[in-house]
C-alpha cells in the first residue's frame, strides 16, 4: 500500500523498522502545490539555525500534511487532511523540547546498523482526497538534523514537483 514513514525505513508488517534515522526531525510538511524559487528562498530565510529549528510561518497555502511532534513521543497531523500518524515506539524514539516546539529525536547505536527502531508511519492507501491533491504538483518540506561524522546541524531539504505524482497500489 501507500505509506509514508518518518524516522525509519519500514518493512514487512510495519511493526519495526531497520536502519532508523539518526538525528532529529522538527518538521515534515506536504503542500498541495509546487513552490517556486521565491517561496523556497523565503522558507530558508525564516529558519533560525542551528540553535532553534522554528517552523516557518504558514502563508495562504496551509499544508495538507503537517507533522507536529508531541511531548509524549507521539505525533499529530495538524494539516488540512485527515491523515493519521501512528507511532511505532522503541527506546531510540523520543521527543525533546527545542525552543517552542517538540522535535522527534531518533538515535541508533552505529551508522548503517540494523536493529529494531521506533518511527512514525502514515498509511494513505485509502485516502483518495490526499492522493488526488498530489496529482497536480506538490512540495515536501522537512527540517531535520543528522548525527553523522560531520557533526549535528539543522538542515531543510525540500522537494517541489510541478508535474505531480500518480500513486499506484
Amino acid at each position: 500500500g501507500n505509506r509514508l514513514t518518518i524516522g525509519g525505513w519500514a518493512y514487512g508488517d510495519l511493526v519495526r523498522a531497520n536502519c532508523g534515522y539518526d538525528g532529529e526531525i522538527a518538521m515534515v510538511r506536504f503542500y498541495a502545490m509546487p513552490m517556486g524559487q521565491e517561496d523556497v528562498t523565503k522558507r530558508f530565510a525564516e529558519l533560525t539555525i542551528p540553535s532553534e529549528p522554528k517552523p516557518t510561518k504558514i502563508g495562504v497555502n496551509k499544508p495538507i500534511f503537517d507533522a507536529q511532534f508531541n511531548e509524549d513521543g507521539t505525533a499529530t497531523n495538524v494539516g488540512t487532511s485527515d491523515l493519521v500518524i501512528e507511532t511505532v515506539p522503541a527506546d531510540n524514539l523520543k521527543t525533546r523540547k527545542v525552543g517552542d516546539i517538540f522535535v522527534a529525536s531518533n538515535t541508533r547505536p552505529a551508522h548503517n546498523s540494523r536493529y529494531d527502531a521506533g518511527f512514525y508511519w502514515i498509511d494513505y492507501n485509502d485516502k483518495e482526497d490526499f492522493k488526488s491533491k498530489l496529482a497536480d504538483g506538490f512540495t515536501l518540506e522537512v527540517v531535520c538534523s543528522a548525527a553523522q561524522n560531520q557533526g549535528s546541524f539543522w538542515m531543510r531539504p525540500m522537494a517541489s514537483d510541478k508535474w505531480g505524482v500518480k500513486l499506484l497500489d
